[in-house]
């Protein structure tokens, strides 16, 4: 139970911080795109 409760910590830690650095290099590339146009 007590093991169950941690992995889910540590995958929603995971989980969140993948898709941050994935948003950030989401803006950081449409920015160049519209520099470029």
């Amino acid at each position: 139970m007590f093991m169950n409760y941690i992995n889910k910590i540590v995958l929603y830690i995971f989980v969140s911080t993948t898709m941050l650095i994935f948003g950030y290099e989401a803006v950081k590339f449409a920015r160049d795109q519209v520099r470029i146009t």
